[in-house]
């Protein structure tokens, strides 16, 4: 473990997913299957993830609704993207000198919405450049909120567009309308 992984604010979890192997020079993704607490609809105004500094490149939190899935709380290799259908909630890019990445912490009021009982999945990608095969340790700081206390709902939107064909020392522009 390379840094002291922030505690989850009060009230709520920590997902920890581990340890994950990547052979040496490869480019490696996990997926975390699990779900929320049957019942009553939830409010989370916190997210944050860490991940190894160096060689991790991303952990992004998926809601989804397939049925045939590993067990919860299992951690096993996945491609990137495997699961189209599910819906990108929370994206963390970005990994600092701690091992800190994106965080969503929402101002007092604000809150995504997410139905009691429903399933996610946490993908990690690493990018292992050294010759060693190396061991991870994923960490996912999940807070809520009063569901009756939110005034703004909110989601997130993501634009991966990859398909990028820029020529050397030129620029390109790209517009998305958002409808």
């Amino acid at each position: 473990h390379w840094a002291p992984t922030p505690d989850p604010p009060e009230g709520g979890w920590q997902i920890e997913s581990g340890p994950l192997e990547s052979e040496a020079n490869t480019d490696s993704a996990f997926c975390l299957f699990g779900s929320f607490p049957e019942g009553p609809d939830l409010a989370v105004n916190h997210y944050s993830f860490h991940q190894h500094p160096n060689l991790g490149h991303h952990l992004n939190f998926y809601l989804h609704d397939e049925e045939d899935t590993p067990p919860e709380g299992v951690a096993v290799p996945c491609e990137l993207g495997a699961m189209n259908g599910g819906q990108l909630v929370f994206e963390g890019n970005t990994v600092a000198e701690d091992g800190s990445g994106g965080a969503m912490i929402l101002p007092e009021g604000m809150a995504v919405h997410i139905d009691g009982g429903q399933k996610f999945y946490i993908e990690s990608h690493y990018v292992n450049y050294t010759d060693d095969k190396q061991t991870f340790h994923d960490y996912v700081n999940i807070g809520f909120m009063e569901y009756d206390a939110v005034e703004t709902w909110v989601t997130s939107f993501t634009n991966a567009e990859g398909d990028l064909d820029i020529p050397p020392q030129q620029e390109s522009v790209t517009i998305i309308d958002c409808v």
